[in-house]
């Protein structure tokens, strides 16, 4: 079953999507892990933050989640960035804090920030139903996304469901394939 996230979810969504931040390597999240931690769970429930629980959609088996996609109208990203920045000295971050310091998003789309999958649940078609359940939950007529340049696996997912390369983009210290569907 895919749901909209609920302001319970924080942890499991947090957890779940762990992987992925671990991966980009962002400088900020591998020298404050607690705080930025703390942070993304307390701002489950906060409108301005993309991770929030109605940006969020899951996808439960047994009542259990076990999978999460994150996405926002690129437009927000600006109020995102924010957002934290205004936050950040809470959690012993600094004033000059940049939780994500590089632009992801092109103007127009919807943005799906993050897509992962429990381990044990991987190869099921779980992410699949979750980006085809977008257009039941929000309003966006275009889709957008970046995959990692060694990340074969997504990207070949992703032009499955008529994703197709607009452009590249730096995030991080990786370089991302930036893609595109009209909906």
């Amino acid at each position: 079953m895919i749901r909209q996230a609920q302001k319970k979810d924080a942890s499991i969504v947090f957890k779940i999507l762990e992987p992925i931040f671990i991966d980009m390597e962002l400088k900020t999240m591998q020298k404050h892990p607690q705080q930025i931690k703390s942070l993304l769970e307390d701002a489950f429930d906060k409108p301005e933050a993309n991770y929030n629980y109605q940006n969020t959609l899951v996808a439960e088996i047994d009542q259990q989640v076990v999978g999460v996609l994150v996405g926002y109208p690129a437009e927000m990203e600006a109020q995102i960035d924010e957002y934290y920045q205004s936050v950040a000295q809470e959690y012993g971050l600094g004033a000059n804090f940049e939780l994500f310091p590089d632009k992801e998003s092109l103007p127009g789309e919807w943005y799906l920030d993050c897509l992962a999958v429990a381990p044990n649940y991987q190869g099921k078609g779980i992410a699949t139903q979750l980006i085809q359940a977008i257009p039941q939950f929000f309003d966006a007529s275009v889709l957008g996304l970046n995959v990692d340049f060694t990340n074969n696996k997504a990207s070949k997912l992703y032009q499955h469901l008529g994703f197709e390369i607009v452009g590249e983009m730096p995030i991080g210290s990786h370089q991302y394939y930036h893609m595109q569907k009209k909906l």
